[in-house]
């Protein structure tokens, strides 16, 4: 399945989230990704293994959301978030 396909594909409505669950990151054996693991209530532990550009196009799209969410959570001024 290429990726446009996942995007046509994915939830964009209501959807029902796990707020704060937990999770574990670590490299994977030969440095060639990164796993990551989410708790999930009803299926237990869920394993992704990410290689390294998908790993950190993930980790700079979480980072700037997080800035993004104290910004409009009134904790940040718009001089200090800067959105590429």
């Amino acid at each position: 399945m290429s990726d446009r396909n996942v995007l046509d594909t994915r939830p964009t409505s209501d959807v029902e989230a796990v707020l704060r669950p937990a999770w574990w990151t670590e490299v994977v054996s030969g440095k060639n990704g990164s796993l990551v693991q989410l708790l999930h209530p009803d299926h237990g532990w869920l394993t992704f293994v990410f290689p390294p550009e998908c790993a950190s196009r993930l980790g700079m799209g979480l980072v700037k959301q997080s800035a993004l969410c104290d910004y409009f959570a009134g904790t940040l001024s718009p001089s200090t978030v800067a959105v590429n």
